[in-house]
């Protein structure tokens, strides 16, 4: 795997996927330092930043331009502070010499600092720049840095609860979450006969260069349409609209160890160089944090809301809205409206109307508004798409989870209901109460489980899918979802995003 130099941060080779050796011979550690490998995880699925790329399908990838790194000593005797003792920031010139490995992005960069004996716990964050949160501890104001020569300077040393305080809250004004990643690692620091220091993962071999695996800690949402109603009662639409019943503005970064997230190339359980990713020492692994609701409210934050439709007394919150003016252009030519662009007769706007006869060319009557230069996408002519991340919620009593909604618009721009599915998963996709222990962290009670297929939680690292939507670029394997059939929507969960298979309305 081919690695760059960056400037100020020695790189090193990482070989068989990040299981190399710390190199040793004609190299002064107290001159370069010990390597530490930062592993972004995104498996099988993918979202993406707003303020790095759009969530243009399920396709694996991740853009953060950020990483804040801060190092936490564990002292075994009462008159050691306990707090932050190292801070490391990584900034998007940095974080851009990134490569990807099967699991999603990796860095390694060197750590100069002469750590004194002992236990230490890393915990990292990811993030865009500039970020929609605020991020406490806060990144890159005040950088810590309490090791001096195999001690600690006690007055350096930052308090702070990482179990408790650790979060990234929204910033006033901002409604949409952004995509953020977390992690947390086990580290000792252990002297060698020369008294010098190095640190190496706890349960792993120490001959591995230390790491650490951040996970994404939102939540996605994915909605891929065909054949939308040309007009209900008489009245054209506009929007198409997901309504979820629930909404926070805080990323709790809790339970960051994911018990089946390992090292690519080895066990972390137990160390063993084996050069696999089996976790089968840690069969309970896979349930241990996989469902984690770690969204919460700080402050009293006001957001919209809006009526569900087929349960006129429940209010909700927007999750993303689809202009079908922005997929019709067609619609805005003199007299035109949604109604008019129902071309073959149908009773509903899609994919078949795009090769009508009477179409002298498919570019002034529909057009992809998201498919950018800079990233790009392809969807079935005659589709509309919408996405958005989420910071994870818990069911709320008595509310559908989501609701598809298409509206129209009145002559004094007030929106009008025309229809609305309602949105389920599929009963072998739901979480149930029980399988996993809750768990209080001091902030938020997660892992409750779901309450029907209707009222369910949005579990972080989960992306909830309406339409198949595999890949940004081709829609050889794509299936919008055909909103002329049934009343009900199933969802599906791609995973790792993590979870379920079909959602539906």
């Amino acid at each position: 795997m081919k690695m760059y130099k960056l400037i100020g941060w020695l790189l090193m080779p990482v070989l068989a996927a990040c299981t190399s050796e710390v190199p040793s011979d004609g190299v002064d550690p107290e001159e370069s330092g010990q390597p530490f490998v930062i592993h972004l995880e995104d498996m099988d699925e993918g979202l993406t930043t707003r303020a790095g790329r759009p969530l243009q399908s399920w396709d694996p990838g991740q853009d953060i331009q950020h990483i804040t790194l801060y190092f936490v000593n564990e002292p075994t005797d009462a008159d050691t502070k306990k707090g932050i003792v190292l801070q490391k920031e990584i900034n998007q010139t940095q974080w851009k010499e990134a490569q990807d490995y099967d699991y999603g992005k990796q860095l390694e960069f060197s750590i100069k600092e002469k750590f004194p004996e002992g236990n230490y716990t890393v915990y990292a964050v990811g993030f865009s720049e500039p970020s929609d949160y605020t991020i406490y501890p806060t990144p890159e104001t005040t950088v810590i840095d309490a090791i001096d020569d195999y001690t600690f300077i006690e007055d350096a040393i930052v308090p702070f609860d990482f179990e408790k305080e650790f979060a990234a809250v929204l910033k006033e004004g901002k409604v949409a979450a952004e995509e953020i990643f977390a992690g947390k690692a086990e580290l000792k620091a252990t002297a060698d006969a020369g008294g010098k220091t190095s640190l190496s993962n706890v349960g792993s071999s120490a001959s591995l260069n230390p790491f650490i695996i951040l996970n994404r800690q939102v939540a996605g949402t994915i909605g891929y349409f065909t054949n939308i109603p040309a007009q209900v009662g008489g009245i054209s639409p506009t929007k198409l609209r997901l309504i979820a019943s629930n909404c926070n503005n805080t990323v709790n970064f809790i339970e960051l160890v994911e018990g089946e997230t390992i090292q690519p190339g080895f066990d972390v359980s137990d160390g063993n160089d084996s050069g696999t990713t089996d976790d089968t020492d840690n069969p309970d692994n896979d349930n241990k944090v996989t469902y984690v609701v770690n969204g919460s409210m700080t402050g009293n934050p006001v957001y919209t809301q809006v009526d569900f439709y087929n349960t006129p007394a429940n209010k909700g919150y927007v999750v993303y809205e689809i202009q079908l003016e922005d997929f019709y252009p067609y619609m805005k030519q003199q007299g035109k409206s949604f109604v008019d662009c129902d071309l073959n007769g149908d009773g509903y706007v899609g994919t078949g109307d795009c090769s009508d006869e009477s179409l002298k060319s498919v570019n002034d009557y529909w057009k992809n508004p998201r498919n950018t230069q800079e990233h790009p996408q392809e969807l079935q002519q005659g589709s509309v798409y919408g996405s958005s991340f989420l910071i994870p919620f818990k069911w709320l009593e008595l509310h559908n989870t989501f609701e598809l909604q298409l509206l129209g618009t009145s002559n004094s721009g007030a929106d009008i209901y025309l229809q609305a599915w309602n949105v389920k998963l599929s009963k072998n996709q739901l979480h149930q109460i029980g399988e996993i222990p809750t768990v209080s962290t001091g902030i938020i009670v997660f892992i409750e489980g779901d309450k029907s297929e209707s009222c369910f939680n949005v579990y972080r690292n989960h992306l909830y899918v309406l339409g198949e939507k595999p890949k940004d670029t081709e829609v050889k394997d794509d299936e919008p979802l055909d909103l002329s059939k049934g009343l009900e929507l199933v969802i599906t969960i791609k995973g790792l995003w993590k979870g379920s298979n079909n959602m539906t309305i």
